[in-house]
């Protein structure tokens, strides 16, 4: 929090080994021969799942039997090693043509030169269908650097059976009404959590005390503990059921977890939620789609500035980008479109996405986005912090405060 050039954020595996640092495929073009000296080369560097890197090969695969003067090939990198990857590329010139960045590195990567405006990838209505929460992260200095593909926000759930035997319908709307309903369940289940979060996670721990907030995303834009986000993390010091350190197992760990009554809330993305049946939602309940950091897990591509081939570049996204491809991946793996037409149903041919209006709402609020381009060095020592705070042996928010003040003070003296 998709994914190219930039930082560390969201996760896909990817494919076999070629270096220390990367996991990649390169797939030659189609027949497997090296391109004639007059075809134009294009290489797409992604960080997906291997489902939707196959759906992007065949796309591949098609763009060259439409188009025979291009030769496509493309690899699949962690999401872990993506930012490093890409980021000492471009310090290089050595960038592949098309990045798939997470939408909080592409104005860092546009500040630093690596990137060319994305302008002409826009064609007719194309930039008055966008969102505002997907497209205002990539615009700088005038220009636009990237097309928004989709997003994949990390969404705060909670056991609706706890909710329930509380005598609550929906998810706490404070950090006060969190413990009280955290106090009721431990009366019945001494080992339950009040939360499950990642110990380097520090995106997640954001969401999660935005959702408990009416702020809509201030924790995640500025990850610096404001006087009430420090207050709140102080009170998780209180909880009468401590905090769950984990992430592995996604949906299904979660279901099971709630079942057993051990857990109250747990964090998932949107793709994994919009994967649960009716039977399921009424354990895993969502908060409000207007408490979260919507712009959270935004990926966009983008042109590098070392591309030989900046027209054609600019031709693949406006194809890959389109509505139908976006309400197809949509459909296929859960992940927000960028196009506003597929919340409204204006678009006859598609019906719209689950929850359109309330989604189209959250998108356009000012919180939606972050503000600069130094966001993803802030989270990072967000992260950091709280992974520092949970190996200091205590899960919860005092010791979270204690290291972030410490680590404060001696970059402070420098």
């Amino acid at each position: 929090m998709l994914l190219l050039i930039v930082m560390p954020l969201v996760s896909g595996p990817g494919s076999p080994v070629s270096g220390p640092l990367l996991r990649t495929n390169r797939e030659q073009p189609a027949d497997g021969a090296a391109p004639p000296a007059e075809r134009r080369r294009l290489h797409i560097a992604v960080a997906m799942s291997e489902q939707e890197f196959a759906r992007l090969k065949a796309f591949n695969r098609e763009m060259e039997a439409r188009y025979p003067e291009l030769s496509i090939f493309e690899t699949n990198i962690d999401s872990a090693d993506a930012y490093r990857t890409w980021k000492q590329e471009a310090q290089i010139g050595d960038s592949p043509d098309i990045m798939l960045l997470d939408n909080a590195w592409v104005r860092e990567f546009a500040v630093r030169g690596y990137l060319l405006p994305a302008d002409s990838a826009y064609t007719g209505e194309t930039l008055s269908d966008q969102l505002k929460g997907m497209l205002e992260p990539l615009q700088w200095n005038g220009y636009y650097w990237g097309v928004p593909k989709d997003a994949d926000p990390l969404l705060a759930v909670w056991n609706g059976e706890l909710l329930r035997s509380a005598g609550s319908e929906k998810p706490p709307g404070s950090i006060e009404e969190a413990l009280r309903l955290a106090a009721a369940a431990a009366d019945r289940e001494p080992d339950v959590r009040l939360v499950r979060l990642a110990a380097e996670d520090g995106l997640g721990l954001a969401v999660w005390l935005d959702s408990l907030e009416a702020s809509g995303g201030s924790a995640v834009r500025r990850h610096v503990p404001t006087d009430k986000e420090a207050g709140m993390l102080r009170l998780l010091g209180t909880a009468a059921a401590p905090l769950m350190i984990g992430a592995d197992g996604g949906a299904e760990k979660v279901k099971q977890l709630f079942r057993s009554g051990r857990l109250l809330s747990a964090l998932l993305p949107q793709s994994e939620y919009a994967g649960l049946g009716a039977a399921d939602r009424k354990l895993v309940v969502r908060s409000e789609i207007d408490r979260h950091a919507v712009w959270t897990g935004g990926r966009s591509f983008v042109i590098s500035a070392a591309t030989e081939a900046p027209d054609e570049a600019s031709r693949w996204i406006a194809e890959f980008t389109s509505a139908n491809r976006q309400w197809e991946d949509y459909r296929e793996f859960g992940k927000l479109p960028a196009r506003k037409s597929l919340y409204s149903g204006t678009l006859s041919a598609y019906s719209s996405v689950a929850d359109g209006a309330a989604w189209l709402a959250a998108f356009d609020r000012p919180e939606a986005y972050p503000a600069d381009p130094e966001w993803t060095s802030r989270m990072t020592a967000w992260s950091e912090t709280w992974a520092a705070a949970v190996r200091a042996g205590a899960e919860e928010g005092r010791r979270f405060l204690e290291e972030w003040e410490r680590r404060m003070a001696v970059t402070d003296r420098h």
